[in-house]
């Protein structure tokens, strides 16, 4: 049996600087996240809550991310550990591991046989964790010791498999002596790990890391998590708010997408590299029962936020040596194929036509009315709360409140009349009824002064419809009366809990007459 340990490195003359301190308080806040992401449900993990001070729930678009990130690790992790099985002796090298838990959950279900996990970050924050260790039964037996037996928690064995290393990454050398002097062995197979860290340092010394690695270690995989795709609003404004907190995100102008991130391993010296953002890794790798079960853990319907998120995050896997011939990221799922099509496009600028979660309905040959939805505007994403009109001649538009609802339809019934039915602000706040958008009968293309948009009072929000999202309305003729019949979609009913809990079967389709 190998037994646990936890080796504290602090080096003299290592001191973080100020921005390195606020570097190492991202730790803190993601912590609490995946706490957060565990105690709902949406991974496994014990571990977790001990490293964490003060709970706090976070919002269910964050435990998607979160979920998605831990998979995408996960799955490169297990990976290195059945293709290096047949080795006597491997190891994980983990580059600023904060207060990941990674290496007792592996501990806990037996996947660590003939393995040493090697744990570097700042000393502060290794030292932190050291003292968590030691002072909580549960992560201190793991390692191999009882909480509170100093001698337990820190020998000088070469048997214990945990070793814990308070370095900063950016000093090279320092780096090295220290792995060395903690028994780390280059020519065994090695997985190097980084999330989110590389980013954080500047870009000659990560490059220099790459490489170090590529040279130090001739079987290894080194497996990358961070952000990529900083020039559009949702890249901007991810930098902004890294740059707020003090922990500028280095590597993106350089190294913007996932090709260039590819590029950036292979010229400095792994022999295989491959990377998917984590629409791709989700689609790919993660199996329809377990996307139900995710589904169901509390109320989500964000997905167009969240695979928004997802497109500028990679999981990205670098590979070399024989006995790591591939990368993890290589076997993929079978997904569907795809198919082409042609489509004609608008060329304009104007704020308002990039959004989703919005409805478009024809009002007059050339005139195409829009409401609501999510897009770009004045440079950030938000709701957008005007009714937009487009006329496709003089391509301008007149604006009206609409108040922001997202996934709701809009029918003409008319020449001077269209329906708005359901929608929702989020997926708690779902009863938003139907009202009438008035329009003079006069309208046309070539005369922009007659546009007028008249949102009248909503009716009462008394009837299926009214609390219904992502549905479709369509206007029929049934016995010379004119209807719109509203079919599926998601809504909202009461449980005893009194939370809304959107359904997808088993509801009427409610019709309104008009």
């Amino acid at each position: 049996m190998r037994w646990g340990l936890l080796r504290h490195f602090v080096l003299p003359g290592v001191e973080a600087s100020a921005e390195r301190r606020l570097i190492q308080g991202t730790n803190d806040s993601s912590i609490v996240s995946k706490c957060s992401t565990a105690a709902l449900g949406y991974i496994q993990d014990g571990f977790l809550q001990y490293f964490v001070t003060k709970r706090c729930r976070r919002a269910p678009l964050i435990h998607w991310g979160y979920y998605v990130r831990a998979r995408a690790v996960d799955h490169c992790v297990r990976e290195f550990l059945r293709q290096s099985q047949g080795h006597p002796r491997r190891q994980i090298l983990s580059f600023g591991a904060g207060f990941d838990s990674l290496y007792f959950r592996l501990k806990a279900v037996g996947l660590l046989s003939c393995t040493v996990v090697y744990e570097v970050d700042f000393p502060s924050v290794a030292s932190r964790k050291a003292a968590l260790i030691k002072g909580t039964k549960d992560l201190a037996m793991v390692v191999g010791g009882v909480a509170g037996r100093e001698s337990a928690l820190f020998p000088h064995s070469s048997t214990w498999d945990y070793k814990l290393l308070g370095v900063d990454l950016s000093e090279l050398s320092k780096l090295e002596q220290a792995l060395k002097e903690a028994g780390l062995d280059p020519e065994v197979p090695t997985m190097l790990l980084a999330e989110v860290v590389l980013t954080y340092m500047e870009i000659s010394r990560s490059d220099a890391l790459i490489q170090w690695a590529a040279q130090h270690f001739p079987c290894a995989q080194f497996v990358v998590y961070e952000q990529m795709h900083p020039e559009d609003p949702f890249g901007r404004i991810m930098q902004q708010h890294f740059s707020r907190l003090n922990s500028v995100l280095h590597a993106l102008a350089q190294y913007p997408d996932c090709e260039a991130q590819r590029r950036r391993f292979l010229q400095r010296g792994w022999a295989k590299c491959s990377v998917l953002d984590m629409n791709e890794f989700y689609a790919s790798f993660i199996p329809e029962d377990e996307r139900r079960r995710v589904q169901a853990l509390e109320p989500f319907d964000e997905y167009e936020e969240w695979h928004l998120k997802c497109s500028h995050y990679f999981i990205l896997a670098a590979s070399k040596g024989e006995e790591l011939t591939w990368t993890p990221l290589f076997s993929k799922m079978p997904v569907a194929g795809s198919i082409s099509a042609s489509v004609c496009t608008i060329d304009c600028e104007i704020a308002g036509l990039r959004r989703y979660g919005h409805h478009s309905v024809l009002i007059k040959p050339h005139v195409v009315l829009t409401t609501g939805g999510f897009g770009e505007q004045d440079g950030r994403h938000c709701r957008l709360r005007d009714f937009h009109v487009l006329r496709y001649q003089s391509e301008s538009w007149c604006s009206l409140s609409a108040g922001g609802r997202l996934f709701h339809t809009v029918t003409c019934v008319s020449g001077s009349q269209a329906l708005a039915v359901g929608g929702r602000m989020s997926p708690t706040n779902a009863d938003l009824g139907i009202f009438w958008l008035r329009f003079p009968e006069s309208m046309t293309a070539s005369d922009p002064d007659c546009v007028v948009v008249e949102l009248v009072s909503p009716q009462p929000a008394e009837d299926l419809a009214s609390s219904r999202w992502r549905h479709t309305t369509t206007k029929v003729t049934c016995q010379v009366r004119e209807e719109c019949l509203v079919m599926t979609g998601r809504w909202a009913v009461q449980v005893p809990e009194d939370i809304e809990i959107p359904r997808h079967r088993g509801q009427p389709c409610p019709i309104h007459r008009f």
